[in-house]
């Protein structure tokens, strides 16, 4: 989520997992250490207005 620019550090990335405000295709994510296979179209959203939409070329 760095990487996509939703959050500035990881710490903030595990904050918002403990405080379930991230979602995954609009599944809340509640492991911090939770690994996702990145698939054309996966849908990210942190907090109510950051969403990141996966596009693979």
């Amino acid at each position: 989520m760095v990487k996509l620019e939703l959050q500035s550090s990881k710490s903030e990335v595990r904050r918002m997992i403990r405080n379930a405000g991230v979602r995954i295709d609009g599944e809340k994510v509640e492991e911090v250490n939770l690994q996702v296979q990145v698939e054309n179209g996966l849908v990210v959203q942190v907090s109510k207005r950051k969403f990141a939409k996966i596009k693979i070329t």
